[in-house]
């Protein structure tokens, strides 16, 4: 859940690491529907109590890499 405000933004991280768990479209389509704030400043992606157990490391791969280029980080 992203909302946005000129005092507050706020994003879900739960949400993110499903998508991670899932992999594939659901990685592109969660950070597709963060892009915009991810871009503004008001968020930053993260699995915010580590990485779930049922995260495999190559769909973890493929969210930092597309969440490096979004952010122009690489």
């Amino acid at each position: 859940m992203v909302k946005s405000s000129d005092e507050c933004r706020i994003a879900a991280c739960v949400a993110a690491e499903r998508a991670i768990a899932t992999g594939g479209q659901a990685i592109r389509n969660e950070l597709a529907r963060l892009e915009p704030v991810v871009r503004d400043g008001g968020f930053f992606p993260c699995c915010d109590h580590g990485v779930p157990s049922d995260v495999s490391r190559p769909a973890f791969l493929d969210y930092a890499r597309r969440l490096a280029q979004m952010t122009g980080w690489l």
